[in-house]
């Protein structure tokens, strides 16, 4: 078997078995390719190789040995490869004797879909225990946390990089998905962020973080901006603390000129609050 009648097969396998979601944001986008004989699979960084490691790498390696028992065990690494069709389902090559029964389909129909407090749950399961080591790749892959407090981190201006976006984001460069630190306290709300970075707009509207001080929530909301503009370097995104934003309502209301303020913030693609807790109690 060759890798371009595999990988599209594989795709169909992981399509069937995961919830949409999930495949649409990160098996649908993997490439694949192969080097010394070894088949890859390619994701467009090192945070969706991570992922692609820790979520799905399994269940691509059982399909490899099933399907190509005589190649070696797949590699896993960032890069862009070949992208292929997905193969078509077991159902829309069956005769009519083939196809199951109305009841059965019926049946098949009626189960219920997971639900996202469902699919978190599990994915939860799946995190290696409480105070385990991360894998040799995945250290190697994250620098060190900074010693910053969160609320510095918020309030800290962007690095002038020459004309770049930064400048008009209020985002700082520095803080991105690759260098994220990872970790069993917040892969699921790095997942979401990615997902939200990929199709803005598309699901988790709003995202909301919560979680104590310096654990890195400032860090993840400016990756996800990060992230679209590399994507799309025309998107509007716009990074603030919530004391910036309250200023500027209430700039709006003394000069009767709240028209102009939601015209303002409806421009954005992409609207980044950080330390919304400030907002609480105000009228």
């Amino acid at each position: 078997m060759t890798l371009a009648e595999f990988w599209p097969q594989c795709l169909r396998r992981l399509h069937d078995t995961l919830p949409v979601q999930q495949f649409q944001t990160w098996v649908a986008p993997l490439t694949v390719g192969e080097e010394n004989g070894v088949w890859v699979v390619y994701g467009k960084n090192q945070f969706a190789v991570n992922m692609l490691k820790n979520s799905f790498a399994a269940a691509i390696e059982a399909a490899r040995a099933e399907l190509a028992p005589d190649m070696p065990a797949l590699l896993f690494k960032t890069g862009k490869g070949q992208a292929y069709a997905m193969a078509q389902s077991v159902s829309d090559g069956q005769s009519e004797e083939e196809r199951p029964s109305e009841k059965e389909a019926a049946a098949i129909k009626a189960t219920p879909k997971k639900s996202a407090r469902d699919i978190v749950a599990e994915r939860m399961k799946q995190l290696p225990p409480e105070g385990a080591q991360p894998k040799p790749a995945e250290a190697e892959a994250k620098p060190a946390a900074k010693p910053k407090s969160e609320t510095a981190q918020s309030r800290q201006p962007a690095r002038p990089q020459g004309e770049t976006h930064h400048s008009q984001t209020n985002l700082s460069p520095d803080y991105t998905f690759d260098t994220l630190v990872e970790g069993k306290g917040n892969r699921i709300a790095a997942a979401a962020a990615q997902s939200i970075a990929e199709n803005p707009g598309q699901g988790y509207n709003p995202f909301f973080l919560y979680g104590s001080t310096g654990l890195g929530k400032t860090h993840l909301v400016q990756a996800i901006g990060n992230e679209l503009l590399k994507n799309k370097p025309d998107a509007k995104v716009r990074y603030m603390h919530s004391d910036d934003y309250v200023r500027s309502f209430m700039n709006a209301v003394r000069t009767n000129s709240y028209d102009v303020f939601k015209q303002q913030y409806k421009q954005y693609d992409l609207l980044i609050i950080d330390d919304i807790q400030f907002i609480k109690g105000k009228d």
